[in-house]
């Protein structure tokens, strides 16, 4: 790094932004590691610089043992194949086409908390968005498929041996052993349904642009840009259920928590959707033309992600020396003034993505 190293103590990180955007964190028990929320260096370290810096090897390592060799271990050129086979099935036409599913499981779910005596709402909308995942990446064109064909039950607790290990999972506590042996379970039981699943639907998907069918159409390709090896084909489905399971759920509480602070903004949303409402016919759902025309309603769900992101913070290393340019330049204590980054090879970075985003310049 640059001369006249800033060394800073980080506690409540995220509420020192106002003072300072980056800090270089040493110390005997903590590796050299530069924690920024700086948006010149978050621009080029995560865009600009393409796979120059890589997931930390900690990181990747968690995500392996957790999602298998999935999109979120994968990384440089793997990274970038499994991009290219995935990314057609998350084009916006492809995304509004859930809409019917998310409003079924939506309504259920409502009635189920309206009927229940729980003030919690966090565990319907979980298993509500596993039924989604199970549901909602549409294989065939019937009224209500299923994403790998497979339906979860997680709403009806219908206690599905795919469900049942899954949350066994997420309720295994602290304890090493109960954790081992039960993510042991889950990859266990998760990879032998997807191998079932693809052994029936690789002759039958020709046509799919779903994130599954993509999986499996990928698979047999004969372009080696467009090929996933069977392992990798089949962790998409651990890596779908797992990251995808807690974050809808995670992001939805985060929102009503901020609503319920702000009693207005429920008013101004309820009113907005109730002159919505006015304008249809009556028991007439809801289309993505008529969700996109709620502006407030929509601002309030990107303020929400911007307050309570879904990954509060990123982690990469160098892969090669670099210089990384600032927009805020750093202040050290004896007073010279940093521009730029020497990054060393093996450098390691955290960007607070919860900061970034409370930065008033933003």
């Amino acid at each position: 790094m640059t001369p006249g190293k800033p060394r800073v103590n980080l506690p409540g990180y995220v509420n020192t932004v106002p003072h300072f955007a980056s800090a270089l964190a040493t110390g005997r028990l903590v590796a050299r590691k530069f924690f920024t929320v700086d948006t010149r260096a978050i621009q080029h370290i995560v865009h600009t610089s393409g796979y120059r810096y890589k997931k930390c090897v900690d990181i990747t390592q968690m995500n392996r043992n957790m999602f298998g060799r999935g999109i979120l271990w994968a990384s440089g050129n793997v990274h970038k194949r499994h991009r290219k086979v995935i990314n057609p099935a998350f084009v916006a036409q492809q995304l509004r086409s859930f809409l019917l599913l998310f409003q079924t499981i939506g309504s259920c779910m409502t009635r189920k908390y309206s009927a229940g005596k729980s003030g919690s709402i966090y565990p319907l909308e979980a298993r509500s968005t596993l039924d989604v995942i199970g549901q909602g990446i549409r294989a065939l064109p019937d009224p209500f498929p299923a994403t790998f064909d497979y339906h979860l039950g997680a709403l009806d607790d219908a206690r599905d041996e795919l469900f049942r290990s899954m949350d066994s999972l997420l309720h295994c506590g602290a304890t090493y052993p109960d954790a081992f042996s039960d993510s042991l379970s889950f990859k266990t039981v998760c990879r032998r349904i997807a191998q079932q699943l693809f052994a029936q639907k690789i002759w039958i998907l020709p046509q799919r642009m779903d994130q599954d069918g993509i999986s499996f159409r990928a698979n047999a390709s004969e372009d080696p840009q467009h090929q996933l090896d069977e392992d990798e084909v089949l962790s998409q489905m651990r890596t779908i259920i797992l990251a995808g399971h807690d974050t809808v759920p995670s992001s939805l509480s985060w929102m009503l928590y901020e609503l319920a602070k702000h009693p207005d903004a429920q008013r101004k949303i309820r009113e907005e959707i109730r002159a919505l409402r006015a304008q249809l016919p009556d028991a007439a759902a809801f289309t993505v033309a008529d969700l996109d025309s709620l502006p407030y309603t929509n601002a309030t769900i990107k303020e929400a992600l911007r307050l309570h992101p879904i990954l509060p913070t990123i982690f990469r290393t160098a892969e090669e020396k670099d210089i990384v340019l600032l927009a805020m330049p750093i202040v050290t204590s004896d007073r010279q003034t940093i521009k730029e980054l020497h990054a060393k090879k093996g450098q390691d970075f955290s960007m607070s993505i919860s900061g970034y985003s409370r930065l008033q310049s933003v």
